[in-house]
């Protein structure tokens, strides 16, 4: 069984500024504390969403999982069946 996760880092936005000609260069900018509040609140939101995605993923496998073991004890079931029908 493998696992894949997706590692994304942390956002660089705060760590990045612009010239006036839209180039980025080096110069961290500086965020006031609303700006740093929004930026805070909106990682927290994406790291919930991420949990959120996981856990349907999760509940996604397991009922594709069930549906398969299903459909083989019907397969098997059938498969029986028709021996028998054949036989009598």
């Amino acid at each position: 069984m493998y696992h894949w996760f997706l590692v994304v880092p942390p956002s660089t936005v705060e760590g990045r500024s612009q010239n006036t000609d839209g180039a980025t260069d080096s110069a961290a900018i500086k965020l006031d504390a609303a700006a740093q509040a929004h930026v805070t609140k909106h990682r927290k939101l994406e790291e919930d969403l991420t949990d959120e995605m996981v856990g349907l993923a999760r509940q996604l496998k397991e009922s594709t999982l069930m549906m398969n073991q299903s459909i083989k004890t019907s397969k098997k079931f059938l498969t029986q069946q028709r021996k028998q029908s054949s036989v009598a």
